[in-house]
């Protein structure tokens, strides 16, 4: 057989650039900053998450016992007037023709400060109970909950946004966040034991569990507080500072790159980046500017090139509104399965195998969904037909779990270890999936619109959502069609 050395001699120049291109990658990322950025996402829906996981917890304190879930999920579709709201100011604000970059960053401080408060007095104050209609009610559980879900749901149209100040790698550190938001409190609650009685119990001690609700709590404020120092930290710190910077230099030389192609141009540094080291370009004549030639300025376009994080080629108008099109409507049947109808019908499809392939299943799906986020950052897909078929791969896993939580009489292998297993596994891929996607589809939509398609993304990611927590609430909570 003939040995071809152009081949082997292409296949060792192709994985040299791509070694290249991983190593010229991490070095552009500010560790600093990305760490801040998985603290700032920790807040996307954290505290919600870790009411919802100690339920089954505070039913067997509560007096309002096995219904205490339904309560919960009728709160936090309420809460959706906060980014209503929200919404509705910055668009009057823009019709006003004000700027909004203020109002964001204020909006974000109070969303965290407001989330950090109501999880400081739920741990004070989750068991007090009031007599209303002759009937003792958890009314300071519900109102803190309340605002809790509040924050939370306005952090969705918030966080998203913001993002586009800086280089799109770190949309992945949000999503590493969010999915950090349900692993930390899965992994407490794993800690704390399931209770072995649903019955009430207002004595005080259940029987199951390690310790009480309120210092389950504890760590909701801990991690409260580590949000809110991430994201205070991004303004004080100087790293985060030059990563913004950077791609306001990425933006600028875009675009005098494209008005200098055929002629000499002239640059000179910005007042921000000389400390830096970074140039703003410009087109001008004027005498305190620097002559450079087009080739240095295609040198700095290139070093900057991958900040932008444009996958796709540039795209015709009516190619992207397909597009977009078809991401609003991966990015609402993720959100509506992930974020809320499979996480309801999660003990339905689990403990009826076992208790421990409820936690397994639940702590592996947002190890992998962190992994695969952390991933989607540096490999995101450049075909984007590839997205479609993972949703499709990702719908096929929750319909079946669906149907594994109408159909008890039938679980495949109950009596067997491999029954919880092929749940974990499937709930394994299922997160990776969930994780690749958001940050694949999200950076996708960046690189098409700006700050105007994050915050479309956004909103769809909340109201995908509400839909499901509707959809779930009407199957389990009000009709009552699923039971353990």
């Amino acid at each position: 057989m003939d040995f071809d050395a152009s081949l082997l001699r292409a296949q060792i120049t192709g994985n040299d650039t791509k070694l290249k291109y991983l190593r010229s990658r991490f070095r552009e990322v500010s560790i600093t900053t990305y760490l801040l950025f998985i603290l700032l996402g920790l807040a996307s829906w954290f505290a919600m998450n870790g009411v919802l996981l100690e339920s089954p917890v505070l039913s067997a304190y509560l007096p309002e016992c096995n219904q205490l879930k339904s309560y919960v999920a009728v709160i936090i579709q309420f809460a959706n007037i906060g980014p209503v709201t929200f919404l509705g100011v910055k668009g009057c604000m823009r019709l006003a023709g004000k700027r909004t970059n203020r109002l964001d960053t204020i909006a974000i401080y109070c969303v965290l400060c407001l989330s950090l408060i109501s999880c400081i007095l739920i741990t004070l104050f989750w068991g007090k109970q009031m007599r209303f209609f002759e009937k003792n009610v958890s009314l300071s559980f519900f109102f803190l909950t309340a605002c809790i879900a509040l924050a939370n749901n306005t952090n969705t149209v918030l966080l998203v946004p913001y993002f586009s100040s800086f280089p799109g790698f770190y949309l992945s550190a949000l999503y590493v966040g969010e999915a950090l938001s349900g692993l930390i409190p899965s992994l407490w609650a794993s800690i704390q034991g399931m209770p072995s009685s649903l019955n009430c119990s207002y004595a005080g001690d259940v029987a199951g569990i390690s310790f009480n609700p309120g210092i389950y709590f504890m760590m909701l404020v801990f991690c409260s507080f580590l949000s809110l120092l991430g994201f205070s930290l991004l303004h004080i710190l100087p790293a985060p500072r030059k990563e913004k910077n950077k791609l306001e230099v990425h933006r600028m030389s875009n675009l005098d790159l494209a008005k200098a192609q055929s002629r000499h141009f002239t640059y000179r540094p910005s007042k921000k980046m000389r400390k830096t080291g970074w140039y703003l370009f410009n087109n001008s004549n004027s005498n305190d500017w620097h002559t450079s030639s087009i080739e240095s300025c295609e040198s700095n376009h290139h070093h900057l090139e991958s900040l932008n994080d444009q996958t796709p080629a540039v795209d015709s108008q009516n190619n992207k509104l397909i597009w977009l099109a078809i991401f609003i409507v991966l990015i609402f049947l993720i959100s509506a399965f992930s974020n809320s109808i499979l996480f309801e019908f999660l003990p339905y499809y689990t403990m009826r195998y076992s208790t421990a392939t409820y936690y397994w299943t639940l702590n592996l799906y947002f190890v992998s969904m962190a992994i695969s986020s952390l991933c989607s950052g540096i490999f995101h897909p450049k075909h984007r037909s590839l997205y479609p078929v993972l949703t499709s791969v990702y719908l096929a896993i929750a319909i079946w779990f669906i149907f594994l939580s109408a159909n008890s009489h039938i679980l495949p292998m109950k009596n067997t270890p491999f029954g919880g297993l092929h749940v974990v596994v499937l709930s394994m891929i299922a997160g990776g999936i969930v994780g690749y996607l958001k940050v694949g589809v999200t950076i996708n939509a960046r690189s098409m619109g700006g700050e105007f398609y994050l915050l479309l993304v956004g909103i769809i990611f909340q109201l995908g959502a509400l839909v499901g927590s509707l959809i779930a609430f009407v199957t389990i909570d009000w009709s009552g069609a699923l039971s353990l």
